[in-house]
């Protein structure tokens, strides 16, 4: 009865959260055409622009809006379950959507976990109007038999992630190399995800106006 209690009390809150949001939304009616065509090819921005009022909210938008940003990972039930300045964890389910024979989780899943990890934690640091992430190589060494949930770790310290951003804003494209540590229920370091990112400015680099 008290952890529904609890529940209720934050639906409220988001709900609130969400009217406000509206009422924003409203007041930026000369830019919300082009605010429309950026959450139509961004949708996780959505997410992002709540963040301050919201965390909660955030998470679960995010996580929600990576069936509309990758099709691919439609039905995969990836979920943002922490997201910090300098981290996100996202958790997959090991239900049968994600596994391969013998019931382990397949190896094309636990690459789009931590790819998708390392992606959402880049789109929450770019001006998207601006610039473009894309990956443009992925491999994943499995290091323990994978089975049941998944959490994917992507840390990357301020210091570093400024470093980039700066050399971002000096040049139209740059190159970066991350990896996406994968664990399992237990804690065990299951699988590491390298990716390499193609960071591409269009102007310039900033933080989200979303309010």
């Amino acid at each position: 009865m008290i952890a529904l209690f609890g529940l209720t009390r934050k639906l409220e809150r988001s709900l609130n959260d969400l009217k406000e949001v509206a009422e924003r939304v409203r007041k930026r009616a000369p830019v919300l055409a082009e605010d429309f065509r950026l959450l139509v090819r961004h949708p996780r921005v959505l997410a992002s622009w709540i963040e301050d009022r919201s965390p909660w909210l955030s998470r679960r938008l995010m996580g929600a809006a990576s069936n509309l940003a990758e099709p691919f990972t439609l039905g995969m039930g990836l979920k943002v379950d922490k997201l910090g300045e300098d981290f996100i964890e996202v958790v997959m389910p090991g239900n049968w959507r994600n596994q391969g024979e013998g019931g382990v989780i397949h190896t094309a899943a636990l690459t789009a976990l931590g790819e998708s990890a390392a992606r959402m934690y880049w789109e929450h640091h770019l001006d998207l109007r601006d610039a473009q992430v894309e990956s443009k190589r992925a491999e994943v060494r499995i290091l323990v038999r994978p089975e049941g949930e998944m959490r994917a770790v992507f840390r990357l310290h301020e210091a570093d992630r400024e470093a980039i951003l700066h050399q971002l804003r000096s040049k139209e494209m740059i190159s970066v190399e991350t990896q996406t540590l994968i664990y399992d229920k237990n804690g065990r370091l299951i699988a590491e995800a390298d990716v390499e990112w193609q960071l591409r400015r269009q102007l310039a680099l900033g933080p989200l106006q979303g309010s």
